[in-house]
Formats: structure tokens, sequence, C-alpha cells
């Protein structure tokens, strides 16, 4: 009899070690299977009251290091029996030492209660009471010293502590805190990778990424903006793909140097390079390199943006910037010229006015000697000749009394091609024979200038013209935009002017031995101060072009 107690205790023991085991086993593979934190832990709550046959399972969790609140992961074999129950506990947050879970909380283990009816510290005695609940057990899930969550079972029957089922139960509060841990992990790894997708896939610049072999394995919507490649096209593709030909040699030999030495000259700063789209063409980009590990391989991100805005905005920076230079320039050397005229002008001016009065003499004398002389033929070529130098004399005096001149403007917004027709015009009256041809170019823009001033530059060109033109006796006057100012034109076809003239031939008083040779020193005189700049062209062949710029937004910009 005492043999086959012994035999029926030990199959007992065998069949509850087995249970044991299996409930292990099975809580084990089945946590790992769940998809969720939450989903592990109902599993397990599950698998237990499975296996132990207790009909009421739940799950506390700390909301810090001294307070657990109720969970909604339940398991019931009669959930409308338990709904008071169930009401209760989930009003019911505990503090560390409070009621069943709070101790497993405060002692770190697990937690047997024979008979609920007898114990002091379960503050939901009284739903217990009405429900029929009797016994109860509860176990932490751990890892390390972290307290992840509290599992708490409940029987409607009192009972003794099954040792071998709290080892076990603490076996497995083992087993789920590695779970959850993992899970933990797993989760964070997703979210982190959702928002680094997100982050890339919003961001308006290209964010790519690449392994050590320089393959691409990311590419975002700006990547795909800014290359024009989809991200089928590249993934699983060398960098190179989108690096200019001439660049591709250096890139692998970086990449070699850092696989090697883990030494780069780019990673960590922003450097400017030259890319290359899916259709060929090349624009410019910065590019903000970082390197990260992630167990024993090395991946690189690049952040990379289109320059090509900023690049054409340098460089219109830097033509303003030499547009202001040489404007400074010019206001130095028109400055200089201001003083060297002004110097020459209030010479002149005095000069003139004392030569005009013997001038005024010489022309009164000879108009009292004109009807006397009419009869005596040598006296009367002498008197032209005396005439025509005194005329010519009050010329040279008119020149010098307007090139010593103050420097003023009165400026206004002036249709070039209405300017040219009035030198046209007055100048035909004055010279019938000589005929004058205007070229004026379409879209002319306006431009500031002082109108009787340049008319009077015209005027002296096309005087100048006139004294060398062919037998045609034509002169071509033209105006044609030229980048942001206006280009005139005044053209004879005569025979030309020497090399040795050209050079001085702006210069006050600089003559090829016809007229007063003041006439193009006020022609030039008068651009300076306009902002402008005259220059001359001739040969033999081709004739003489006078020439001169002015800037259309006139000399006050």
């Amino acid at each position: 009899m005492d043999s086959q107690k012994e035999t029926a205790w030990l199959r007992e023991q065998l069949s509850r070690e087995k249970r044991a085991r299996e409930l292990l086993q099975n809580v084990s593979v089945a946590a790992n299977e769940a998809g969720t934190i939450d989903d592990v832990l109902q599993v397990a709550v599950d698998l237990i009251c499975d296996s132990t046959g207790w009909p009421v399972g739940h799950v506390y969790l700390p909301s810090n290091e001294t307070t657990l609140t109720p969970s909604s992961i339940w398991h019931f074999a009669d959930p409308e029996k338990f709904r008071v129950f169930r009401d209760v506990t989930e009003a019911s947050p505990l503090s560390s030492g409070t009621g069943l879970p709070g101790r497993v909380m405060e002692t770190s283990k697990a937690e047997y209660i024979n008979d609920l009816r007898s114990d002091t510290n379960f503050p939901r005695i009284h739903a217990a009471n009405n429900l029929g609940v009797r016994a109860g057990f509860a176990f932490p899930v751990l890892a390390g010293k972290q307290l992840l969550a509290i599992l708490e079972f409940f029987s409607e029957q009192p009972g003794v502590p099954d040792r071998q089922l709290l080892e076990v139960l603490a076996n497995i509060g083992t087993t789920l805190a590695l779970i959850i841990r993992q899970k933990f992990g797993e989760i964070a790894l997703r979210e982190s990778e959702i928002r680094f997708r997100s982050i890339t896939q919003s961001a308006n610049d290209a964010i790519i990424t690449a392994n050590s072999q320089g393959v691409m394995i990311s590419w975002n919507i700006g990547a795909e903006k800014l290359f024009g490649y989809q991200e089928e096209e590249v993934l699983g593709k060398p960098l190179t793909q989108l690096i200019p030909e001439r660049f591709r040699e250096s890139h692998r030999i970086g990449l070699a140097r850092v696989s090697l030495t883990g030494e780069s000259r780019v990673i960590g700063k922003t450097v400017e390079l030259a890319g290359l789209r899916k259709d060929s063409t090349e624009f410019p980009l910065e590019l903000s390199l970082a390197s990260w590990k992630m167990e024993n391989n090395v991946f690189y991100s690049g952040i990379i943006r289109d320059i090509s805005e900023r690049k054409q905005a340098e460089q219109r920076l830097r033509e303003f910037t030499e547009h202001l230079e040489r404007r400074v320039q010019d206001g130095i050397d028109a400055l200089r010229e201001a003083e060297r005229m002004a110097a020459y002008g209030n010479m002149v001016a005095t000069v003139a006015h004392e030569i005009r009065h013997p001038i005024f003499a010489l022309q009164a004398a000879a108009y009292v000697l004109k009807d006397k002389i009419k009869s005596e033929e040598s006296l009367s070529k002498q008197y032209s000749i005396l005439e025509r130098e005194t005329a010519r004399m009050t010329r040279l005096m008119d020149d010098l009394l307007e090139f010593a001149k103050p420097p003023s403007l009165l400026l206004s917004n002036v249709d070039p091609a209405s300017l040219l027709e009035e030198a046209k015009q007055v100048f035909a009256t004055q010279n019938e024979a000589l005929k004058v041809e205007v070229i004026i170019s379409s879209s002319l823009p306006r431009v500031v200038m002082d109108r009787d001033r340049i008319l009077q530059v015209l005027m002296n060109l096309m005087s100048n013209a006139q004294k060398h033109v062919t037998k045609l006796k034509e002169i071509r006057i033209s105006a044609q935009p030229a980048n942001s100012s206006v280009l005139f034109a005044v053209h004879n076809d005569g025979s030309g002017i020497s090399p040795d003239q050209l050079e001085g031939i702006f210069e006050p008083f600089f003559t090829t031995g016809k007229g007063t040779g003041l006439g193009l020193a006020i022609v030039k005189r008068i651009i300076t101060q306009h902002h402008g700049s005259v220059y001359v062209e001739s040969d033999p062949q081709n004739g003489t072009t006078f020439s001169f710029h002015l800037p259309v937004a006139g000399p006050s910009s």
C-alpha cells in the first residue's frame, strides 16, 4: 500500500514537472511570436490560466517607481461572473507594498495568498468575497532591477502554496522580461526606421544612404526630384551613377582610403561638388556627409542640396561688384577729367573773353571798309580773307566758351529714336546737300540723359563726319541696345583717320586741319558727364565711325 502511494506520488510529481516544462516552453514560443508587448503579456496570462486551471488572470503595470496601474489585459473563464471584480480592479491603482501586486513590487519576488479572507492587505477583498475568489498569487517580470509588469492570478478555492509552480513562474517572469526587452528593441528600431523614413521622405533636400562599398541602399523623394531617378532605378547601384565621369576615380580612391584607414576628408563637413542627373546634365551641389556603424558594417548618409541658384546669385554678385568697381573707377576718372577740364575751362574762358574784344573791333572795321573797297579787286580779296578769318575766330571763341561751361545736366527720360530723327532734321536744315541715313534697332530702351547736350554731341559728330565724306555725301547715324546701355554711332565713308591721329583725337585743341579742335573734346566731356564712353574706329576701306555708350539708367545710378 505504501509502495502504491509512493508510486502515485512520483507519477504526480513527474506529471507536474512535465506540465511545468510544457508551460514554460509554450509561454516562451507564443510570447516570441507575439507582435506587441501587450500581446506577449496576454499570451502569458492565457497560457498560465489554461495550465493551472485558475479562472482569473490580470496584469498590473508600473507607472513609476512606487505606483502600479491596472491594465486591460485579462483572462476570464467566465467574464460575466467576474465582471464586478474586473471593474473594481481597473479602478484600483496600487502603491508599493499595498495589495498582492504591491507586495510583489516591494519585494521583487512572487507572492502567494492562501485565503484572501484572512489577508488584511488586500484592498479588493469585498469584490473577491462576493465572487467567491479565495486564493491568489502574483509574480514580477524583471529585467535586472527594472520592473516591467506584475502578473496576478486568482482561484475560487483556498490552497497551500505550490513551490514548484512558483519556481516555474519565476522562470517564466525571467523569460518574459527577455522577450519584452527584445520587443522594446524591435519596436524602437521600427519606430526609428519609420521616423527616419518619414523625415527623409518629407525633406526637400536629397537624402541618400550607401554602404561601405558605395552602393545606395536608401533614396528619398528629394533625391528623386533632384537627380530624376525613381527609387527602384538606383537602389543597389553604385554612387558613381550620380557623379560626373571625371570625378569618379577620385571618389573610388576616397572610399578605399576610408575603408582602410577610417580617415575621410569630407565626413562631418559640408563640401561643394558636382552632381549628374539622369538626363546627363551637371549641376553644383552641397553635400553634408555623416557615417555610422551597425554591428560590423559602416554606412554613409548624405544630405544633398542643389546650389545652382546660389551659384548664379554669387556670379551676379561678382558681376555687380565688378560693375561697381568699374563705375567707381569711371567716377574717379571722370572726376580727374572734370578737374582737368575745369582747369582748361577757367583758362579758356578768360582767354576767350580777352580775345573776343579785338575780334569785335576787327569785324566793325571790316564792315566800315566794305563799301569803300568794292571797286578795288585786290582789296576785295583781302577783305574776304579778313571776313573769313574773323568768322573762324568767332567760332573758335564760341567753342571755347562752350568748353568752359560748368558741368551741369538737365536730365529727362528720352527715346533714342526720336532723338536721332531730331538730329537728322536739324542737321539737314543746315546742310541740304548732305544725305543722312538713320538706322534704329527695334525695342530700344529709353535713356536718362540731358537731351540738349546729347543732341549737341550728335551734331558735333555729324559736323565732323561731314568734313570727311566722299562724293556720295552721305553719313549714317544709328542706335542699338547693348547690355544695360544704348550704343550710338555716327559713320562716314571717307578715307579714314591716320593711326597717329587717333590717340589724341578727343584732346582739347587737337585738330586734323579742319575745325577749331574743340568739337570732339566737348563730345567727350558731355559723354563722360553721362557716365558713358566714347571711342573711334577708322580705316581707309571702311571709313570712320564715332561711337558712344550711354547707360540706360543715366548718370545718377
